[in-house]
């Protein structure tokens, strides 16, 4: 469960729509009196910092003009009335006023200083004093509270001394309205219960269909019905919490109450919001910042990412001028690095809160780690330098190597403004691979040209905290670095946990840092003996006290480990069966989360319940109360190793724990899919590709990003290089490409790949069907001269005969040159497809060789006939050779292959495929006829069998060669 604050706005609204609509919580849960629900007048008036106005008047429901107003912040700001942020009784003119004056503004409440920019307007509501009530309705892991007081308002002093209390635990049934009235309408007159038991019926049957996880009204009014009418219930004062996670669940509930056409006939329906289409009738639910701290664009990146995946990811920005940043994996580990800095005194240079969890992708990693380095290297480089810290605790089931790819990914990104920023950065880290993922940092360091100090488990987890912020500190143990910590040996193996026959047994909410115990005391002690995270949720399935009491029960166990955390109360549950006398055995505890005091705002940890809702909850609150106790409480978590080491040798000294001999742990080999995902290991392959991959977060084209693609606008000539040749090419090159098949794109219906195409669609085949037939036509008659006419004049030029030589060497040997000659188009009648690509070789190309020798040779086969020029096949493929030679990124020998394995006509089968395409779809929306060739146009000859054979085949070859000298020139090229 997480528990998320929203606006009084939404709050009121849902109540508006659902008090009437929601399911009953029990079928005996039923409204037996009547009374006038509240109604939905409330109206939002946002500040818009870009214009510096509020909301115009024409946003604004009509009956804000002509009523009495209260006008108030809408910023979950506590206390609004003692801070003198409460307009009562106003016109509308007076209440836009006072938003006005304020709108924008900084406004401090108690220690807290933010802009105001949200505000909410309601009908003001005379009432007496004595009709003022208080209810609350609280969640907890047993079940659910129900808080009433007879005198509600501002001056309700201590609510929970006051308050009458009615418990509804998980899976009991619901009260009577007996039991709600004798619990806690005692104090309430007799005219008022039956209408008070109604609404609260009401009211708990909303906050359980719409999964409230904190609802409180003060003051509720609940005024007498006038000449004999029904009594009529209000809502002054508002908070409300959701849980965030029943999103799926009750989205389309929290949308429709917010759609503003449901309650004001004239208003557009809200179902899309700022231009977009909103997945419900209504807008989705806001979750607001706390007072003082709105969400930067970067915050709201992350929050978005996280809403779109599994893993966890969470980013606030304390500070951004601070030099002291942190990435850090893992919901627990985040907090004790925050607490690690903050002890430290360096508090209000800690530029963020962040973690990263659940086994992120790499390329979530990545946008995570880009995010965060983005804002550490903007603005002026600091003087002192800044400090970057990778840290986590040891994984569960992340694989570190894979993450560590997308954060070494954004490393190399921002190479030169970390370099500018003199940031030092620092790593710890363990877990799955981790040995193969810090060596991959270290490696990175060597090359990045930023400082890289890396750290693995043998290294407590905080332990690189004061080495970077250059603190001096006592060294933790006789084998510690001179510098206080020990850098991990890449090639040597991570230390191993002795789980059996060990004395020690611990609690944990966090799962990752259930895993820090075990390294602890494997280092400190003989081992663990067993170990639970509960984890790290609201209400998690089993509580400190279920395991504590088991381990006390346990004989083989003598000494307990208690790692709590803010919020919550659990801790305190074993603090008073230690005071009881139920627990005896020494308890080493400590609760993390005691930076959260230092914060201004109020910061959401990674874990759903690690926020305090009272003092009571704090991680200070609780040390104290274990220290208090008897627990034995280090000072710093940093001191949690030396307190258990202690612990566990006067334990040994007195006798309560005889070691025992260290049992050789198993060896475990690497997992198969992560080593293949290194790259250790591969299986042998029955096919090889090296142009593409779509394995990853993100598609690759011979290596190069699909986001990257679009993001340098390559086109889709820069695509057909990075496929056919592996390689980016010069923008000139690959606009040639593009050229090239937009002028080979089609050539008319009469040619035969066109023809065929036309005349498989007319006989019913699909797409796929009548393009391959057009493309089965292509060949050495029909398309296909490219390839052969790069061939002749590249092996022309290359062997040094000159343009007059070509021509007369190849008329005799009877052979003709592939891209010479046309049947329609002459000197005189230029095509005009040529003119355009040599005007674009002439002015773009470094060099056009092959070009001007093709030219020359024209002028050569054109003094015979003025039809023999360079056509269009020609051009491109002399071209093209210029090309390949030329650009530079090519060698001899590559730019001869791609000529040899037919790349060229590879072109036109790419460009003339667009004009198939084409013809197929022209023939399908004419829905034309099957075709059938008309008889006359064929010469048959039916000749008697017993004539000899040779007669037929002189017939057909004097006919094919007829049809053959008729098309040549065109489609063959010309005899010289």
């Amino acid at each position: 469960m997480s528990s998320k604050a929203i606006r009084e706005y939404d709050a009121k609204l849902l109540l508006a729509y659902w008090l009437e609509r929601a399911p009953p919580v029990a079928p005996h849960a039923v409204v037996k009196t009547k009374f006038s629900f509240p109604q939905a007048r409330v109206a939002q008036i946002s500040w818009d910092p870009e214009t510096n106005t509020i909301t115009p008047e024409n946003k604004l429901p009509s009956w804000v003009f002509n009523t009495k107003l209260v006008a108030k912040p809408d910023q979950l700001i506590k206390r609004r009335g003692k801070a003198g942020l409460l307009a009562l009784n106003k016109s509308w003119d007076e209440a836009k006023n006072w938003i006005a004056e304020r709108a924008g503004k900084p406004q401090k409440v108690e220690t807290v200083t933010g802009t105001l920019n949200n505000f909410i307007v309601e009908p003001f509501l005379p009432h007496p004093s004595d009709s003022e009530y208080y209810v609350c309705i609280n969640s907890a892991r047993e079940g659910d509270a129900i808080l009433f007081t007879h005198e509600g308002g501002v001056d309700i002093g201590d609510v929970d001394a006051k308050a009458l209390v009615l418990n509804i635990p998980v899976n009991k049934p619901f009260p009577s309205r007996e039991e709600i009235a004798s619990t806690l309408l005692v104090h309430v007159p007799a005219a008022k219960k039956e209408t008070l038991v109604d609404f609260l019926v009401r009211l708990y049957s909303v906050y359980v269909d719409l999964h409230f996880a904190y609802l409180e009204i003060n003051p509720l009014v609940v005024l007498d019905g006038v000449n004999g009418g029904e009594p009529q219930v209000a809502y002054l004062d508002m908070a409300a919490k959701l849980d965030q996670t029943a999103d799926s669940l009750c989205g389309p509930k929290w949308a429709i109450a917010r759609d503003l056409s449901v309650y004001e006939p004239n208003a557009a329906a809200a179902t899309s919001a700022g231009g977009k289409v909103s997945a419900d009738r209504g807008p989705p639910m806001v979750w607001p910042a706390p007072f003082g701290r709105d969400l930067t664009k970067e915050e709201a990146y992350i929050q978005k990412l996280d809403a779109s995946t599994g893993a966890s990811l969470k980013l606030t920005v304390l500070n951004p001028e601070g030099r002291i940043w942190t990435m850090v994996a893992g919901g627990g580990a985040s907090v004790v690095y925050s607490d690690a800095i903050a002890a430290h005194g360096f508090a209000d240079e800690l530029a963020n809160y962040g973690e990263y969890s659940g086994a992120p992708s790499e390329g979530q990693t990545y946008e995570y780690a880009k995010t965060i380095i983005d804002l550490i290297t903007r603005g002026r480089p600091n003087p002192k330098g800044k400090i970057l810290i990778i840290g986590g605790g040891i994984a569960n089931f992340t694989n570190v190597a894979a993450t560590f790819k997308g954060i070494i990914r954004a490393l190399k990104e921002f190479k030169n403004q970390l370099i500018a920023h003199d940031v030092k950065i620092f790593v710890r880290r363990g877990g799955p691979n981790y040995q193969e993922g810090l060596k991959a940092m270290r490696l990175l360091g060597e090359s990045l040209g930023v400082p890289i100090r890396v750290f693995g488990p043998d290294t407590h987890i905080t332990e690189i905290v004061p080495l970077a912020l250059g603190v001096d500190v006592k060294k933790t143990s006789a084998a510690a670095a001179a510098d206080g910590t020990k850098s991990v040996q890449i090639e040597t193996p991570p230390p191993q946990v002795e789980v059996l026959d060990s004395p020690g047994e611990y609690v944990s909410k966090s799962g990752g840092m259930s895993n820090e115990l075990n390294n602890i005391l494997s280092l400190v002690t003989n081992g663990t003996y067993e170990g639970i995270a509960i984890g790290g949720d609201r209400y998690p399935g089993s509580t400190f006290i279920d395991h504590l009491l088991r381990y006390e029960a346990d004989p083989e166990c003598k000494m307990l480990v208690l790692l709590g955390e803010v919020g919550g109360i659990e801790e305190y549950r074993v603090i008073d069966a230690v005071k009881r006398g139920i627990i005896k055995k020494p308890i080493v505890a400590w609760a993390i989360g005691t930076c959260a005091k230092m914060f201004a705002t109020e910061v959401q940890f990674g874990h759903a319940g690690s926020m305090a809702n009272s003092e009571l909850e704090t991680a200070d609150s609780k040390n104290r109360a274990m220290r208090e106790a008897g627990f034995i409480v280090p000072d710093t978590f940093e001191q949690l190793p030396d307190v258990l080491r202690e612990t566990y040798q006067t334990l040994v000294k007195k006798g309560a724990i005889v070691p025992k001999k260290e049992r050789d742990p198993p060896v475990i080999p690497m997992d198969y899919k992560w080593a293949q995902e290194l790259g250790l290991i591969r299986k042998p392959a029955a096919f090889i590709s090296t142009i593409s991959d779509e394995r990853g977060q993100e598609l690759l084209y011979a290596g190069m990003r699909i986001s990257d693609v679009f993001k340098d606008d390559i086109g889709l000539g820069g695509v057909v290089a990075l496929l056919w040749f592996k390689r980016r090419l010069p923008p000139w090159a690959t606009k040639f490409i593009e050229m090239v098949l937009m002028l080979t794109a089609d050539h008319g219906p009469a040619v035969s790949g066109a023809m065929n195409t036309i005349v498989a669609t007319r006989a019913g085949k699909d797409l796929i069907s009548s393009l391959a037939s057009g493309l089965l036509t292509i060949g050495s008659r029909f398309g296909g001269a490219l390839d052969e006419a790069a061939a002749m004049f590249s092996n022309a030029r290359d062997t040094g005969l000159t343009p007059r030589e070509f021509v007369d060497n190849s008329r005799k040997a009877n052979k003709l040159i592939s891209g010479i000659g046309h049947k329609i188009k002459s000197v005189n009648n230029p095509d005009l497809r040529v003119e355009l690509v040599k005007e674009y070789v002439r002015k773009n190309f470094p060099s056009h060789s092959l070009l001007d020798y093709a030219l020359a040779v024209e002028k050569v086969t054109t003094a015979k006939k003025d039809t023999l020029i360079l056509n269009v096949d020609g051009c491109i493929a002399v071209c093209f050779v210029d090309l390949l030679r030329d650009s530079g990124a090519f060698t001899p020998e590559e730019a001869d292959e791609y000529i040899r394995i037919g790349t060229l006509n590879g072109l036109f089968v790419l460009g003339r495929s667009i004009g198939f395409i084409g013809h197929h779809l022209d023939q399908k929306r004419l829905r034309a006829p099957l075709y059938r060739h008309p008889a006359d146009d064929i010469f048959i000859n039916m000749a008697d069998v017993s004539q000899p054979r040779h007669m037929y085949s002189s017939v057909f070859r004097d006919l094919q060669k007829s049809a053959e000298l008729s098309s040549q020139p065109h489609y063959r090229n010309a005899k010289h």
